[in-house]
């Protein structure tokens, strides 16, 4: 009587699993044991062939994988020359040098070596800013009015 009480329990409080079959869940056909072992090395024998690479495909892989281990190599081990610097590049003239070249000699040297345009530079300053950076310079007035 007790065990029927419980099963009207059950039902109210979960009737899905309430509606569940009762059976053992644990039972085998006849004979899987039997079959068992010639299925699983028929499947075996089955992936391995399936796996088998042939040598072309092996190439196939091989052949990529060495050009860029190659290529890496040669990357890694290869050496390269630094760029100059600007100071070994640009040697800047002495007094004595500049003074003793000849005008036109000086520009012929600065048209060849380089790009500078000399009237490339216009700046509009106000008198204001004009005075201003005078004095930061600590230039006098005369002496830029007086340049011969």
């Amino acid at each position: 009587m007790e065990q029927a009480h419980e099963h009207d329990e059950l039902k109210r409080i979960a009737p899905v699993l309430s509606a569940l079959p009762k059976r053992d869940p644990f039972v085998v056909e006849e004979g899987l044991f039997d079959r068992l072992p010639h299925a699983v090395q028929a499947r075996i024998t089955a992936a391995a062939e399936r796996r088998a690479f042939s040598w072309p495909k092996r190439l196939a892989i091989a052949f990529p994988v060495m050009a860029l281990l190659s290529i890496g190599l040669w990357w890694m081990t290869r050496t390269v020359e630094p760029a100059p610097l600007a100071e070994d590049i640009i040697t800047p003239l002495t007094d004595e040098e500049l003074e003793s070249m000849d005008p036109q000699e000086f520009m012929a040297m600065m048209d060849a070596g380089t790009d500078v345009q000399w009237d490339s530079v216009h700046v509009q300053l106000s008198d204001d800013e004009m005075l201003a950076y005078l004095e930061e310079q600590s230039l006098d007035l005369t002496d830029l009015i007086n340049v011969p």
